[in-house]
């Protein structure tokens, strides 16, 4: 079973959700105004941004997640414009698509920019991060100087692949989401070293 986590907060995403397999649950997450639409999470505000509603939906749902889960933002085309066509596919198409691939079990995509590089600091894109003391955190190994990652996003993990962090691990990492303003971006940036098992984690 595939499922699609929609991040919401001011844009429509009921004329793009048909084109999903009819087989494919959806579940929704909205922050900012409550419209009372029936069938979504409510969050009461946007805090950390839409990275906060996929884990989130991994803390709360850790025992029951779907085989494939797949993270989205309510408007997905600027960012990954074959998106659909992914999450319908395969693993053959996730292979196909995917700008990083860790341990054939978390694919991450973008069409609109290629695998960024930045250093401790969030440089050069986003100046001002403090990616070591969070990853020192979450990590054993050490920081690298240079970090890569894929912007937006938007990626997809296996329950296999979760569970193979205990829970405790994602709740310090939505608990740093639900705490600190600069933590979407930073969780952007250490999300391909959050889903790589290489990475030896601090229990």
């Amino acid at each position: 079973m595939k499922e699609v986590v929609i991040s919401v907060y001011n844009r429509d995403y009921h004329y793009w959700i048909n084109d999903l397999n009819k087989n494919i649950k959806i579940t929704v997450y909205r922050k900012g105004d409550d419209l009372n639409i029936p069938d979504e999470i409510y969050i009461e505000n946007n805090v950390g941004r839409d990275v906060h509603a996929y884990f989130y939906h991994i803390v709360n749902n850790y025992k029951n997640l779907a085989d494939y889960t797949f993270t989205c933002q309510d408007f997905f085309y600027d960012h990954v414009s074959n998106y659909i066509d992914i999450i319908n596919g395969d693993t053959t198409t996730f292979n196909s698509y995917a700008k990083q691939i860790f341990q054939n079990g978390c694919w991450f995509f973008c069409t609109s920019f290629p695998v960024l590089k930045c250093d401790k600091f969030g440089n050069p894109h986003h100046s001002g991060l403090d990616l070591e003391s969070i990853w020192n955190i979450l990590f054993k190994d050490k920081c690298p100087d240079i970090l890569e990652f894929t912007p937006t996003g938007h990626f997809c993990v296996s329950k296999e692949h979760i569970h193979n962090r205990p829970l405790s691990f994602y709740k310090k990492i939505l608990h740093f989401l639900e705490t600190d303003d600069n933590a979407p971006w930073v969780i952007e940036r250490l999300e391909p070293y959050i889903f790589n098992l290489n990475y030896e984690i601090n229990e």
